[in-house]
């Protein structure tokens, strides 16, 4: 708008200077030159004016990162102090990706050095408790040394896994997977479990459903993940619904119960790392289940979400139909 406005201006200006010295044309050059030069600076503010904001959406981007970018002189300082920010904030970038690296090699070194002797510990604690004419006693301490070594081989394994899936180095070999028969595995695999927190499973598995095309050892990983979250956290002595259909080009399931304690998150902040419904530790759990069972479902081009309506939770896991990926699967 400001430069229509600069050109009519300039065009009244000229046609009032036509009317007072006609006749006499050549003293209207100076002013036309004038009236050019104007025009051609307002055309260059315009231009690097453009080009400024283009830098700042771009976060800097390459244009700022060069010498000179911007042709008047009015807006240099303007392009020293975008040049300026576009450095620290890459420098920002890099310091930050290079202590997500250390992290992530931190974490993937610790967990393969707790892995061998965590192994040795679990073995010769079932060999301790294979022994005849323990004192009860001592049997109480092995059975609790038991289930801690366990627990801390979980997490060995959890902190690898996210590991893996951070840095980018996880990768999955899918192929034709029974998913319903699977999931009929899963419920009997976790049925001991449930039946000793007085959970009654109840379960809709149609028969006929499509085969799915997923990693069959990260497809158990995510079932165990989503299975073990119910054991922990579900409200003894209520029903759990385990419900397969499907769905479009995918098999959805979806997996019902009550909380025991107050659901005082949002289901996206549920599913981050380290971050459990109830804020305490005492179930056992590490906050790492659901996180890497969406990060694998994602990783094999599925879905995992969460709902939450008062203390019912609800996961919905969608997994891609070898079917639906019949043209792209090898012959």
């Amino acid at each position: 708008m400001g430069l229509y406005l600069y050109l009519a201006a300039a065009t009244s200006v000229q046609r009032w200077f036509v009317y007072q010295i006609y006749g006499e044309p050549w003293l209207l050059r100076p002013f036309c030159a004038l009236a050019g030069a104007l025009l051609l600076r307002e055309l260059r503010l315009r231009l690097d004016q453009d080009r400024l904001l283009q830098a700042m959406a771009d976060a800097g981007g390459a244009q700022a990162g060069s010498p000179a970018f911007l042709k008047s002189p009015c807006l240099r300082p303007l392009e020293r102090q975008l040049q300026e920010m576009s450095r620290q904030v890459q420098q920002m970038v890099e310091q930050n990706m290079r202590g997500e690296r250390l992290k992530v090699d931190l974490i993937t070194n610790v967990s393969h050095d707790l892995k061998t002797p965590l192994t040795s510990m679990i073995t010769y604690i079932r060999l301790m408790q294979k022994e005849n004419d323990l004192p009860e006693k001592d049997a109480r301490y092995l059975q609790v040394l038991s289930e801690k070594s366990l627990q801390l081989k979980r997490l060995t394994e959890d902190l690898l896994d996210a590991a893996k899936i951070t840095s980018g180095n996880e990768t999955a070999s899918p192929e034709r997977l029974d998913f319903g028969e699977m999931v009929r595995q899963a419920n009997g695999e976790f049925a001991e479990a449930l039946e000793a927190r007085g959970l009654q499973l109840v379960s809709q598995l149609p028969e006929g459903l499509p085969d799915a095309w997923m990693d069959g050892q990260k497809t158990w990983r995510i079932l165990s993940n989503l299975y073990g979250n119910v054991c922990k956290y579900a409200l003894p002595g209520t029903r759990v619904y385990v419900d397969v259909q499907a769905r479009g080009k995918g098999i959805q399931l979806c997996i019902k119960n009550i909380s025991q304690a107050p659901l005082n998150l949002p289901p996206e902040e549920l599913m981050e790392r380290f971050v459990q419904g109830d804020t305490s530790r005492s179930s056992g759990g590490n906050g790492l289940g659901l996180a890497i069972a969406r990060d694998l479902a994602r990783l094999q081009g599925g879905k995992l979400e969460l709902e939450i309506v008062g203390d019912l939770f609800l996961a919905r896991l969608t997994v891609p139909a070898a079917a639906a990926l019949s043209g792209e699967l090898p012959g």
